[in-house]
């Protein structure tokens, strides 16, 4: 059984994320209609007044705007399961990824992770990541969820292209980096030895095997960030409370959300040029 102090940070997506001193109170809650889900009330008033959250609201901005400029290109709403979804060009150009062109824009490993395939794919993306990802930062900080974030982002695509080679399909999503937020929380608890790891850690796979049969997802991707996750979490259970690094992981965090940023931009200026796409 997992010991209480982690059961919080599990992910569940009708569980509410852990609260912390100061975050909303009831009568902070009666201004909302009551169908607004309450997790993600407390997690943007928290938010607001800069509380641990405030990494994973920035990846929430950065998801949601590419997903608007991945709309605006397509010129329509990509729903969820059964429609046609986003054409290729439109996932290329918001920094997707399709046969060997990371071979020659190797950023495209970063930009990938912020292109959502769908609204139903981006809903699921910012629910997994408003659940876990604020227990983490609560847990760990900002900077090294974020580092986490990216860090596992990257290497799951770098697996897919190991994994399927030159003929590697249209791909991208934060899936991998989602997953890779799991592997964080799984490494701390396997480090410290903790009760209930093996559980967590089959609950974990169950939700991979769900995704896989329930969506086209990229499994390789997953995976890969499931392990680097798994590795910075493992890193990180040794160093909480060590202050002497803070300062390199805010470093880092800052300059993956800046390259973040650049490596989308890269993508839609490349590509709407190279097309002379209006």
């Amino acid at each position: 059984m997992v010991s209480e102090s982690w059961q919080r940070f599990q992910f569940c997506p009708c569980r509410l994320a852990a609260s912390r001193k100061g975050s909303t109170s009831a009568g902070d809650l009666s201004k909302y209609p009551p169908v607004a889900p309450t997790f993600l009330i407390r997690f943007f008033e928290d938010a607001r007044r800069g509380g641990a959250a405030r990494g994973t609201v920035a990846l929430f901005w950065l998801l949601g705007l590419n997903f608007l400029f991945l709309v605006l290109i397509d010129r329509r709403l990509p729903l969820g399961l059964f429609d046609a979804g986003p054409s290729r060009f439109a996932v290329v150009a918001t920094g997707g990824i399709t046969l060997t062109l990371t071979d020659l824009q190797p950023y495209r490993y970063l930009s990938a992770v912020f292109v959502p395939f769908r609204i139903l794919h981006l809903g699921m993306n910012l629910l997994a990541l408003g659940n876990l990802g604020k227990g983490l930062e609560l847990r760990l900080g900002t900077a090294r969820v974020l580092l986490a974030f990216h860090v596992a982002g990257i290497l799951g695509f770098v697996a897919s292209r190991l994994w399927y080679g030159p003929v590697s399909p249209t791909t991208a999503g934060a899936s991998g980096a989602i997953f890779g937020l799991f592997g964080v929380q799984v490494g701390l608890l396997w480090a410290r030895r903790a009760p209930g790891t093996r559980e967590l850690l089959l609950e974990q796979l169950g939700y991979a095997a769900g995704f896989a049969l329930l969506f086209p997802v990229n499994n390789a991707a997953h995976l890969g960030g499931f392990v680097a996750g798994a590795l910075l979490g493992a890193l990180f259970a040794r160093e909480v409370g060590v202050g002497v690094r803070e300062s390199l992981y805010r470093m880092l965090a800052g300059l993956f959300l800046c390259l973040s940023v650049i490596s989308v931009g890269l993508s839609l200026v490349g590509t709407l040029l190279w097309s002379g796409h209006p």
